[in-house]
């Protein structure tokens, strides 16, 4: 199941790539203005975080490939455990698939999306999720708030993040930023994902984010990123056996 899952990610990236370095007017559709744009990324971390929670622990390696034109988006992206420490737990092995639409109104950064999770250890766990969330910049900060609704395997269970983005360019090659959030999670949400058979919605975790890009080229980032989460609700404190985690990975993301 492993060998298909990586051999599925490698062909979405070389299908890609293949196609737009063969494609016969690459440079025309750029010149003329068209707002279509296709980019691929092959990151890797030190472990799968997903909203406060650790799924594995090792080397993941998480490629996706995502096309957009003007406000619209279609984005395929996975996450392949490399090398784990519990050989035992295969809960990484994970393909999603996320149509977005972005847009601003009266100075305001709206984002929604459709969200499909694939996961190939249990396809029973199989969902999706709907997302929609509004930002307003100020200069360099952006206050931001997003809910995520389940609409298929746990309906109706919903995830929060409110917090405020920083960003700031210090030339033309390097970018910085970060920012402050916390996680709030329904009663629904905690009992499902804590494994826990009843379960209050509360303040999950409170995070700090901090990343550095470096573009040594035209449409190529180098992208480092580090995250600490401090662990609020208990349920999710006895999950992960731990008050705070961390992860580090690396960003390697090329746009044609």
């Amino acid at each position: 199941m492993r060998s298909y899952f990586i051999l599925l990610c490698a062909f979405l990236l070389l299908n890609g790539l293949s196609s737009v370095a063969f494609s016969q007017e690459p440079d025309s559709t750029k010149n003329e203005g068209n707002e279509f744009s296709f980019g691929v990324d092959a990151g890797f971390a030190n472990k799968y975080m997903w909203r406060g929670m650790c799924y594995n622990e090792g080397l993941e390696f998480q490629p996706d490939v995502y096309v957009s034109y003007r406000n619209l988006s279609f984005t395929v992206w996975c996450n392949i455990p490399v090398w784990e420490i519990d050989t035992s737990n295969t809960s990484g092995n994970e393909i999603d698939f996320t149509l977005g639409y972005s847009n601003s109104f009266f100075n305001f950064d709206i984002e929604s999306s459709l969200n499909y999770y694939h996961y190939f250890y249990d396809v029973d766990a199989n969902t999706a999720e709907f997302f929609v969330g509004l930002g307003y910049p100020l200069g360099n900060f952006t206050p931001f708030a997003g809910v995520s609704v389940d609409i298929l395997n746990n309906a109706g269970a919903t995830y929060c993040e409110l917090g405020i983005d920083y960003e700031k360019e210090l030339s033309d090659h390097w970018t910085i930023s970060g920012s402050m959030l916390t996680g709030i999670a329904s009663s629904k949400f905690n009992a499902y994902f804590l494994e826990k058979e009843e379960a209050k919605g509360k303040i999950n975790f409170l995070s700090a984010n901090a990343s550095l890009s470096y573009s040594p080229i035209e449409d190529f980032n180098i992208k480092t990123h580090f995250q600490f989460n401090h662990n609020l609700n208990q349920d999710l404190v006895n999950w992960m056996e731990v008050k705070n985690s961390n992860y580090f990975e690396i960003i390697f993301t090329k746009e044609f």
